[in-house]
């Protein structure tokens, strides 16, 4: 899954590289336009190429195969789960539900404004756009070592270093200066990326199971449409009171750590959960 959704990090660098200079050539029109005939060539590929199920393929249901060959994990993500009949009973799936919502507000409370703070803190305009093409780099990378750490570690250890990344970035984009401190801070603030993206599937089948995934997976990725969406008036208001994006970016390092406290005490209600109904199904 890291390895996959990397690729929208890369595609969007390599991007900004063509669109620009379509823009540049021909104007935007050429630019829209060489977006539509991409968009159309990946819709043909996935109307081929893409199977709704692993059995389609002559494959295992996602993690059968995982448990065949591997031997148990400390950390044991897999396993069947609840319907959705009980999860809506479960005061951990609302925690979900909340925390999703918030923990992705926070990294979109900088993600697009991103290059205008840089700006205000002094790198030029060219500067600060180079720099857009760079954290997408990054987030390639973070999203294929999140994806290999959530095998290694587990998701919800995995969710939480994320989280202190976002913490730690955000901090330090209130207090940036100069093109290499930019650079270190955007390398720490893609590896708080994968919160937004391939975290919350793998997150919600560790706390949940995998019986109700097609059905809580498009709730929760719901709440991360809803987060990008209120971001942005968030950020652009504060900015508009106060001139700068400072405040919001201390702001959201605080929120972060207080939702870290909040996931440990949804990661132990969802583990009662779960040993509720281990006992109940061994009875």
């Amino acid at each position: 899954l890291g390895v996959v959704s990397s690729a929208t990090g890369l595609g969007g660098s390599i991007m900004c590289i063509f669109q620009t200079a379509a823009m540049e050539k021909s104007g935007y029109r050429a630019s829209y336009y060489l977006v539509a005939i991409l968009l159309v060539i990946c819709a043909v590929m996935a109307l081929f190429l893409v199977r709704s199920h692993p059995s389609k393929m002559g494959l295992l249901p996602y993690g059968d195969g995982e448990r065949i060959v591997h031997k148990k994990r400390e950390h044991d993500d897999h396993w069947h789960g609840m319907d959705m009949k009980h999860l809506w009973h479960r005061p951990a799936f609302y925690m979900m539900l909340f925390g999703t919502l918030i923990c992705c507000m926070i990294p979109y409370l900088a993600f697009s404004v991103v290059i205008p703070h840089l700006q205000d803190k002094g790198l030029s305009a060219t500067e600060a756009s180079s720099l857009q093409s760079v954290l997408l780099l990054f987030l390639t990378g973070a999203k294929i070592l999140a994806g290999f750490l959530c095998d290694s570690i587990g998701a919800r250890k995995v969710t939480l270093l994320c989280m202190g990344c976002c913490v730690v970035s955000m901090a330090l984009l209130s207090v940036t200066s100069g093109m290499v401190m930019s650079v270190a801070i955007l390398v720490i603030y893609a590896m708080a990326l994968p919160l937004v993206t391939i975290l919350i599937p793998l997150l919600a089948a560790s706390l949940f199971g995998y019986q109700a995934q097609a059905q809580y997976t498009g709730i929760f990725l719901s709440m991360v449409s809803a987060a990008s969406m209120a971001a942005a008036p968030i950020t652009n208001a504060i900015y508009d009171a106060v001139g700068t994006y400072d405040y919001t970016f201390r702001i959201g390092a605080g929120l972060m750590v207080l939702l870290m406290l909040f996931y440990l005490l949804m990661f132990r209600l969802a583990d009662k959960d779960r040993k509720k109904m281990d006992a109940a199904e061994a009875a």
